[in-house]
């Protein structure tokens, strides 16, 4: 095949190097232009040299380059050419070597003397035969060697009964092929790659048969750096997968080279082993066999029977698992009750006693505010990342598991304990409420397997919900000796106002003079430099002449996530230049708290006719109010924050309950930010959810307008109602 044919791929063939070159020489050579996957240098049946060797690299980029430093260039007096090297796919078909390749007889053996055997004395006891490869089998005394020839094969099962460092050993003949991967996991010592052995008609008819059933695929010869993002990358174009699990070794926390896959219709699968099945993949062939058994999901519901609500369980945790779950920050009101007594010091059923003054559903709800927020701050001092919690449909972990419905009073280490079993953990972060937690695992494969064994299991007096949290929850990678010493650390608590205050006197600047086409781009890259930012943003307003245009209003705000690094840009950038403008710099004395990215999540939430219209800045809009609550308790849940100039729960037209929905106006904007940022996130009323959004001025015009309207059509109608009586009974 000429040369121009060959597709790029990341594994090259060498050709023509120097007789005495080692793989070690070959490997070398190449590992400057990126991290190689495979080195093979290929011997003859003689040990010696055949000066051509198969250089597998992570990806193409990197393959290519080594290939154009290197085509046609000398090392020491050798000219060597280096070429893509072609898939096996794209030859494996001659009838005549698989006919060879069937016949020939076993030349592998397996060595055993009851102890771990040190690679340097299995050599010393072979020799002068020389293994091709030697495969250790991990938590196991047996050794797997692969020989070239039969003789080799007979000379070494003359050594059965002899002895090993004082052992008699045990040498038998194995029908294994190099590279199979057994129950236990076991890879070679070299991790390099395995002689590929060629399929029949039969093995490839027999195959398809058993991938049409089934929808199953084992993945072998997998580079020892991949991951199961990129099996997805790669298997995920012919079909969705509904399993994918790369084993880990233990000791080393890598994978074993392997894979499972399992697509949701079978025909993908076929599909998939049809194209991918000798391909390169990170500098490897790969190998693709049929599953004999579908990957099984663990359950932690068993169904006996088949009940409705056995089903009903089976389709919830079917659901949770797939992805589709509840509301992050949610905590049981019995959780808050216990929070809040043990903050308090007093008796639980004081908090809950129904018949004090004040309402029940108030007091839970404000209670719930302030775990939320003190849950937040924790997050946030631990760098989690809560803007990520903001958007529902963003991309989910595989490794970090959000742990929600916990008793009160849990500590990490109960959390680790119960985790802990299924893999090496990373950080656990556990806010002082202890409601809910985040657990991070060193790999997916052992957060999976966690997940789906905890998953509605009992933990002291509650079901565990399990979650998978936001990808790159996280701002930072996991540091063991930090982690530690956070962990002894113990977090003081603060309240919902502290937090508010200190987070909007000592982080957010008030920034003035910037030019008005100064985008909010600009705006945030200009105070980057100084430290990581929760949120940067020109001020605005609507253009009159221009429906739906924003003119920039000449100034704007940012909050940095430190107050050190807003005092220091106050100092650095005072005077500084944006645009060719010099701007000035103050500490903002408004509370502008919410991020960019959880603001335009609640901007989305909108009807379509309110986006772009100017907001209100005093006026919030309540969503989800519970038909039960009345406009008293309303006005206690909002006006523990500030001053209210109005409450309005719209009524129904025939009727005297109100709509579900209501509007909070507050005297100052400061008190109706300091709301917003404290209920929006997680707050309950009676089991529902309130939802706030900033009121549009235009829409709370129209309610006024509307109520007006809907008082002057009823009365109109009332009186038309009484004439047509009258002049009925009339005659």
């Amino acid at each position: 095949m000429p040369e121009d044919a060959i597709p790029v791929c990341s594994r090259l063939v060498v050709k023509g190097l120097p007789t005495k070159f080692t793989q070690e020489d070959v490997r070398k050579l190449f590992e400057d232009f990126g991290l190689i996957t495979d080195c093979q240098l290929k011997f003859g049946a003689n040990g010696v040299s055949r000066r051509f060797a198969f250089v597998g690299f992570r990806g193409d980029d990197e393959a290519t380059a080594a290939k154009q430093h290197f085509h046609n260039s000398f090392v020491g007096a050798s000219r060597i050419q280096v070429e893509y090297c072609r898939a096996y796919s794209a030859a494996k078909s001659d009838p005549r070597k698989s006919a060879d390749r069937q016949k020939s007889p076993s030349l592998t053996v397996c060595i055993d003397c009851g102890q771990r055997i040190k690679k340097k004395s299995l050599h010393q006891f072979l020799a002068p035969v020389r293994p091709v490869k030697i495969v250790f089998v991990p938590q196991s005394t047996a050794v797997t060697v692969v020989l070239s020839k039969r003789s080799e094969v007979n000379n070494v099962l003359k050594l059965d009964g002899t002895f090993l460092s004082g052992k008699r050993v045990s040498v038998t003949v194995s029908d294994s092929v190099v590279g199979h991967v057994h129950g236990s996991g076991q890879k070679s010592s070299d991790e390099g790659d395995i002689d590929y052995k060629p399929e029949t008609a039969d093995d490839i008819r027999r195959n398809a048969d058993i991938i049409a059933e089934t929808g199953c695929l084992f993945v072998r010869n997998l580079p020892y750096v991949c991951t199961v993002q990129d099996l997805r990358d790669v298997f995920q174009p012919f079909g969705e997968l509904v399993e994918v699990s790369l084993p880990i070794e233990q000791e080393t926390q890598k994978p074993k080279g392997f894979a499972l896959l399992k697509y949701m219709f079978p025909e993908h699968a076929l599909k998939a082993y049809t194209a991918l099945d000798g391909s390169v993949f990170h500098g490897r062939l790969l190998h693709i066999l049929p599953s004999s058994e579908a990957v099984k999901l663990p359950s932690a519901v068993q169904l006996d029977d088949d009940s409705l609500k056995s089903k009903k369980k089976a389709e919830l945790l079917e659901t949770t698992v797939r992805g589709v779950n509840w509301n992050t920050l949610f905590l049981g009101a019995n959780a808050v009750a216990d929070v809040l007594a043990d903050e308090l010091g007093t008796a639980k059923r004081d908090i809950l006693d129904p018949a004090s003054k004040s309402s029940l559903g108030v007091r839970m709800a404000l209670g719930e505010t302030h775990v939320v927020a003190d849950t937040r701050q924790f997050l946030l001092e631990n760098g989690v990342d809560l803007d990520k919690f903001s958007d529902s449909d963003a991309k989910r972990s595989e490794s970090v598991i959000l742990v929600k419905n916990l008793p009160a009073g849990t500590d990490s280490q109960e959390i680790r304990k119960v985790f802990d079993r299924y893999g090496r953990l990373g950080r656990v972060v556990l806010p002082p409420s202890g409601i809910s937690a985040l657990v991070e695992f060193m790999n997916s494969q052992d957060a999976a397997k966690a997940f789906k064994a905890q998953i509605f299991k009992r933990f002291k007096s509650s079901p565990l919900f399990l979650e998978w949290a936001p990808d790159a929850v996280f701002k930072s990678q996991f540091e063991l000796e930090l982690e530690k010493s956070k962990a002894d650390q113990p977090k003081a608590v603060t309240s919902t106002a502290d937090v508010c205050d200190v987070e909007s006197h000592h982080n957010t600047l008030f920034v003035k003079g910037l030019d008005f086409a100064t985008s909010d781009e600009a705006f945030a890259k200009h105070f980057e430099r100084i430290g990581p930012l929760v949120y940067a943003t020109v001020a605005k307003k609507s253009n009159p002449a221009k429906a739906g245009e924003l003119l920039s209003m000449g100034y704007g705000f940012v909050q940095f996530r430190k107050s050190v690094d807003a005092s220091r840009a106050l100092k650095e950038l005072q005077n500084s230049t944006i645009d060719g403008r010099s701007i000035t710099l103050k500490f903002s004395e408004r509370a502008a708290k919410v991020s960019p990215k959880l603001a335009a999540s609640t901007l989305s939430k909108r009807t379509g006719r309110d986006k772009g219209k100017e907001r209100s800045e005093s006026t919030i809009l309540v969503r989800n109010i519970p038909f039960q609550a009345n406009k008293r308790e309303i006005t206690n849940i909002f006006n523990t924050f500030g001053e209210l100039r109005a409450v309005r729960l719209p009524r129904k037209t025939q009727s005297s309950e109100h709509r579900g929905f209501g509007f909070i106006d507050f005297v100052s904007k400061d008190d109706a930010q300091a709301a917003f940022n404290a209920l929006c996130h997680s707050t309950h009323l009676y089991g529902r959810r309130l939802v706030l959004e900033w009121a549009s001025v235009e829409s709370d015009l129209d309610e006024l307008r509307k109520r007006t309207a809907v008082y002057f059509t009823d009365a109109a109608m009332t009186a038309k109602q009484s004439r047509m009586l009258l002049e009925k009974s009339l005659k």
